[in-house]
Parts: C-alpha cells; sequence; structure tokens
C-alpha cells in the first residue's frame, strides 16, 4: 500500500476546508469569512491502494 501525503495550500476563503471536508469525510467548521481554520486539520483515509495523509493548512 503506498502512502500519500496531500497539503491543502492557498489564499484564505479559497475552499481549502472545503475540499478536505469533501475528500476526507470529516466535517470540520466552514464559513464565508477569511480565518476560520486557525490550526491545520489532518484526515486520514484511503483510495484503491493508497493510504492517504491529508492536511488542511491555515
Amino acid at each position: 500500500m503506498n502512502k500519500i501525503k496531500v497539503a491543502l495550500a492557498g489564499q484564505p476563503n479559497c475552499g481549502k476546508s472545503t475540499i478536505f471536508n469533501l475528500v476526507s469525510g470529516i466535517d470540520q467548521h466552514i464559513a464565508n469569512y477569511p480565518g476560520v481554520t486557525v490550526d491545520k486539520k489532518t484526515g486520514n483515509f484511503k483510495y484503491d491502494n493508497h493510504k492517504i495523509e491529508m492536511v488542511d493548512l491555515p
């Protein structure tokens, strides 16, 4: 099984947490203003034969 690490980085309020929620299945708080994600969030899941660790950066 391959292990893949993915970091979601970008401008504030561009949809990083929305993508994180959709792909990882974890439901973290999102809002329509910048500064909601203040700490990195990590989610682990499997896809095909890959173990994926995804990090949502502030």
